[in-house]
């Protein structure tokens, strides 16, 4: 078996699930129907979190994608000759 494998190993630690250990807030008595002590407040909400909850994630993705091509063809041709001027000389013979 190669050392560089990186499959789980059955009763591998790292890979064993969390075990969550309640957590009980101790009850105050004091005579009274209220507790401040647990109380929220009524215009917001805490939800109560703890760890190993599921969680759901939600993506929301845009795209945005543009393509343009352009060409520009154009011909132009200017040329001017001068007539040769050639010397006349002796024919070889």
């Amino acid at each position: 078996m190669s050392s560089n494998n990186c499959s789980p190993v059955p009763d591998d630690p790292f890979y064993a699930p969390i075990e969550l250990c309640p957590t009980v807030d101790p009850v105050i008595v004091t005579g009274s129907v209220f507790n401040s002590q647990t109380s929220r407040c009524l215009y917001s909400y805490t939800p109560p979190f703890a760890l190993g909850d599921t969680i759901t994630v939600l993506l929301e993705e845009e795209a945005t994608a543009t393509k343009s091509a352009s060409s520009n063809l154009a011909k132009e041709n200017s040329y001017q000759l001068d007539p040769l001027k050639v010397r006349r000389g002796k024919r070889c013979t």
